[in-house]
């Protein structure tokens, strides 16, 4: 419950200014007209970057949805005895939930808002836990089943992206490619533990948890070989988690859509 609401929040916040800047795009003119019998009088907006000369020096394009990616997770450094398995532990991204794209001319600039959600999870060994605040595991009663235990993390990212298009021989469709640094804030993460005693029955034990770093910075690349479907690469070069924790970073590759 408290995921959704930071993504409702957030959308709304979204919406919010992209009605407010469309407002204003629909009424103005430029300081840098120069036809002399043109007027600003009665324009709510006046605008700095274009002139009837040479047009604009960037011309802005609403980006309301897309970027919509499903990866796995693969981490790297100390994790000591927390071991996910890349094959089992999934990343959910959604780049653009809202947002803009700068038209650069052969470069388009997206400054945008999602959300992502990590999961780093085990189905072999022992089980997640924490002791004294940090990070541990421990094995699991000897009468039960283990099914998994995992760690997910809550992102909200604030992607910016330069990207571009080309072609190439061996492709008979334009290739778009984008590329940039993704600001990602988290406010929530979790441990979730499952297994089935000796009847069947099936337990779970969860809990919320603070232990991972609440802002980072990590980097994406995409490319899109076909219409509406692509590839991307995520690397966090910071530790997941916040000092005094295991010491480990994230590297993510997956299927991405509608970019």
């Amino acid at each position: 419950m408290k995921t959704l609401k930071y993504i409702i929040a957030a959308v709304l916040l979204a919406l919010a200014s992209t009605a407010a800047v469309r407002a204003e795009s629909d009424h103005h003119c430029s300081l840098f007209d120069v036809d002399t019998t043109a007027s600003c009088e009665g324009h709510d907006h006046v605008s700095i970057f274009s002139s009837h000369q040479h047009g604009p020096l960037w011309k802005l394009d609403p980006l309301m949805l897309g970027g919509v990616g499903l990866g796995f997770t693969h981490t790297m450094g100390d994790t000591g005895d927390f071991d996910p398995e890349m094959s089992k532990s999934l990343e959910v991204n959604w780049l653009h939930a809202a947002g803009y794209r700068f038209d650069l001319g052969k470069v388009d600039l997206s400054l945008s808002m999602g959300f992502a959600w990590r999961n780093y999870r085990m189905t072999e060994g022992p089980r997640l836990t924490l002791h004294d605040g940090v990070l541990d595991t421990e094995a699991y009663p000897s009468d039960v089943v283990p099914a998994f235990s995992r760690l997910k993390i809550f992102y909200m990212q604030f992607p910016l992206l330069a990207q571009f298009e080309f072609t190439s021989e061996l492709w008979s469709e334009r290739i778009r490619m984008s590329v940039g640094p993704v600001l990602s804030v988290s406010p929530h993460a979790s441990l979730l533990t499952q297994w089935r005693d000796m009847s069947g029955r099936k337990h779970r034990d969860s809990q919320d948890v603070s232990i991972q770093r609440r802002v980072t910075v990590d980097f994406i690349a995409t490319i899109s070989p076909f219409s509406f479907t692509g590839f991307y690469v995520r690397y966090s070069p910071l530790s997941v988690l916040k000092a005094g924790q295991p010491d480990f970073t994230s590297l993510s590759a997956g299927l991405i859509w509608l970019l």
